[in-house]
């Protein structure tokens, strides 16, 4: 449980409002009948992004001391959060026949190199547990990227989408930066 909480939380704080979201949205308007294949490709996607990611930190776990594993972790945490404080661009779908391969290819596209990537990437390195690192990631990817498919054209209309991702940045960046400071062991 030491890997899936803290990376379910931190994976769907990160991707509130952000390409993923986008990408998910922009995919539910331009295949409006085919929501399970939009959530096959997302689940495809997040599976291989994040497996890659805790396959990594997995490695990582034991060539590096503990604090400098929880540095990692709040280092993750920083670069997920200051850069949802800018705008985020809205993602261009490229028209494929199949919604499926639309969809894979379109959350690939951004999943790879992702803050959530990053984050799984520490929180496997940190625990020792890459199986619980990417399951809580793909449930924040999935619970974060569920409303932007559902609402389709009402999303982000029905919710105050920038002020919840500011405060999602802020809360990413503030424990990130008290990982990173009780890793150096400075608190």
């Amino acid at each position: 449980m030491e890997a899936l909480l803290p990376v379910l939380v931190a994976v769907l704080l990160a991707e509130i409002g952000g390409r993923t979201q986008a990408t998910g949205n922009a995919l539910a308007l331009a295949y409006p009948q085919h929501h399970s294949s939009l959530f096959i490709g997302l689940g495809l996607s997040s599976l291989a992004s994040l497996s890659v990611a805790a396959l990594g930190g997995a490695v990582l776990a034991n060539m590096i001391p503990f604090e400098a594993r929880t540095l990692l972790f709040g280092l993750a945490l920083v670069f997920a959060g200051v850069p949802m404080l800018l705008a985020v661009k809205t993602p261009t779908i490229k028209s494929i026949s199949s919604p499926i391969a639309a969809s894979v290819f379109g959350f690939g596209r951004v999943q790879f190199g992702d803050a959530s990537q990053f984050i799984v990437f520490a929180v496997a390195a940190r625990s020792g547990e890459p199986i619980l690192a990417v399951l809580g990631g793909m449930m924040g990817i999935i619970a974060a990227t569920t409303p932007a498919i559902i609402l389709r054209a009402d999303w982000p209309g029905r919710l105050p989408l920038r002020p919840i991702r500011m405060l999602a940045a802020i809360v990413l960046t503030l424990a990130g930066a008290f990982a990173a400071i009780s890793a150096l062991k400075l608190v």
